[in-house]
């Protein structure tokens, strides 16, 4: 069923840049966006057009997984699967102090949690709010990282 659609699809777009087409047609963001998304989940090998294999799609961060919205991008975290963005919070956790939230950063969900660890430590510090000590998950933490961590 995939390559019937992948076969219709490329059909229409192949229509839409004919020399006869309308020149506006090329020009629709829709039509733009349609383009790379078959492009780069179906492929012609010798006058047939095939359903890549995983091992011959673009990279994650490169894919299109959403035709509403381009930036998303598909990530996977154990066992939870989404399209869309990673969101990384850091929140005050003292005992007798309401818990604040100092810092937010959006990422796309390719992004990995290890990426955006100094990050948000130089931001925290730039608002002077720097913790005595922070609490991080398991995936968000390199012998790198902690090294340069003891060291700022």
């Amino acid at each position: 069923m995939a390559e019937l659609i992948g076969r219709d699809g490329s059909h229409l777009l192949a229509d839409s840049d004919e020399a006869s087409a309308p020149p506006f047609l090329r020009e629709i963001p829709a039509v733009q966006i349609l383009r790379r998304i078959w492009i780069q989940n179906d492929v012609w090998v010798e006058g047939q057009l095939h359903w890549r294999d995983n091992d011959n799609l673009p990279p994650g961060n490169q894919f299109i997984n959403s035709p509403s919205d381009q930036e998303a991008r598909y990530g996977k975290k154990r066992e939870t699967r989404w399209t869309g963005y990673k969101v990384h919070l850091t929140e005050t956790c003292e005992k007798e102090s309401p818990h604040l939230i100092t810092h937010v950063a959006t990422t796309a969900a390719t992004t990995t949690d290890e990426a955006m660890t100094e990050t948000i430590h130089a931001d925290l510090e730039q608002l002077d709010l720097t913790p005595g000590q922070h609490l991080l998950d398991s995936g968000s933490i390199t012998a790198p990282i902690l090294v340069s961590s003891q060291r700022q």
